[in-house]
């Protein structure tokens, strides 16, 4: 019966021996690094996701064990370095009504393999350092028909050469043209 809608700035801040956390669906904002650095939170559940609007800068700043979390499809920002270094997170799916990916957000997730951006996504720029450093990143599907404007080191270190890109059927030449750092552009 919580009737919690934001959880406070550095609320859980280095709480070095939480593991797990269940949010209940009241919540509508997490706060500027309410998770930081709890280096051993591996699963974030949420009662109802969909409630959720916002997620701070910083909220799940190097928690090295997150290895999964679902973001529901209310979501409308996601603040800079929000899961900086978050190592063991291997898949992400971006919210439809995400319009931005800001600097740094997925910024050294070693681990992620997968990255997709929801269908009917509004989302319009990737910033700097977005998915830098993320090594073993092997597909990124974007659903946009208009291609998102990315920024010049949102890729860095990255390995674009062989991660693969899926555009919308269609769009593959404009893709080629705005996002040129890809090597295998494949329509959906």
């Amino acid at each position: 019966n919580s009737v919690l809608h934001t959880l406070g700035i550095n609320a859980f801040q280095d709480c070095e021996t939480l593991t797990t956390i269940n949010i209940p669906e009241t919540l509508e904002n997490i706060s500027n690094s309410a998770f930081r650095e709890c280096s051993a939170l591996t699963t974030v559940t949420f009662t109802n996701a969909n409630t959720l609007k916002s997620i701070g800068e910083y909220t799940f700043y190097d928690c090295t064990s997150l290895n999964g979390i679902v973001l529901g499809d209310n979501l409308e920002t996601i603040g800079q370095y929000a899961f900086y270094r978050c190592e063991s997170l291997e898949e992400i799916i971006i919210p439809a009504k995400i319009t931005t990916i800001e600097g740094s957000t997925f910024h050294y997730c070693s681990s992620l393999k997968k990255v997709e951006i929801a269908n009917n996504s509004q989302l319009t720029d990737i910033e700097d350092y977005s998915f830098a450093s993320c090594p073993k990143l092997a597909l990124f599907v974007i659903r946009c028909t208009t291609p998102p404007n990315r920024y010049s080191r949102t890729f860095n270190y990255t390995p674009t050469s062989t991660c693969i890109l899926q555009v919308p059927a269609g769009y593959k030449e404009i893709y080629e043209q705005k996002w040129s750092m890809f090597d295998n552009i494949v329509e959906l």
